[in-house]
């Protein structure tokens, strides 16, 4: 192989390094509060499609057997063929629904987004603090509205520094806040 051809494979490589360790980055911080901008990164399937071009065009470069680049090529197709279909029908379409500032810090918002899991209502909870870049969100509950006792009836404040989740069934979830706004515990 040319070292030109060397190069360009190479620079592919470290490319599909460099996309892994941005869904972990994001990943990372979508579990922890982290920042928002950060947690844009958690995209697995984004990442997943642009790694396997990526890996495809270093495949097409770095091989010279014509065979082998015709089955990579038609193997990708037919993963492209698979997994789209699959991917929109697994995307829940997440709508905020509510947002309510807390009654003592202005920076603090309760957040929930409502989509719909193939016939199922879904709940994301979670607590956004800051703006801007320096925006940061804890994820504080999942619902999913398969029965009517864990479909989620109310998300709201319950004091300066307490968020109070109720389910269907009746189970309260009470989540008290740090003072720095990270929550002490998740529904």
């Amino acid at each position: 192989m040319a070292a030109g051809r060397r190069r360009t494979v190479r620079a592919l490589l470290a490319l599909v390094g460099l996309m892994v360790l941005a869904q972990v980055v994001g990943w990372y911080a979508t579990d922890r509060g982290g920042l928002v901008l950060i947690q844009e990164l958690d995209r697995p399937a984004d990442w997943a499609a642009a790694s396997v071009l990526a890996l495809t065009t270093a495949v097409m470069v770095g091989a010279k057997d014509a065979t082998v680049k015709s089955l990579v090529l038609a193997l990708v197709v037919v993963l492209a063929f698979v997994t789209i279909p699959l991917h929109q029908f697994a995307e829940v379409g997440w709508k905020v629904t509510e947002r309510q500032q807390s009654p003592v810090h202005a920076e603090r918002r309760l957040v929930v987004e409502q989509g719909l899991d193939m016939i199922d209502p879904v709940w994301m909870v979670y607590l956004e603090q800051g703006g801007g870049l320096g925006e940061r969100r804890w994820h504080l509950g999942y619902f999913n509205g398969d029965s009517d006792a864990s479909a989620l009836v109310d998300a709201a404040w319950d004091g300066p520094d307490r968020i109070r989740l109720v389910q269907g069934g009746g189970q309260v979830e009470v989540i008290e806040l740090a003072p720095d706004g990270s929550p002490r515990g998740s529904a």
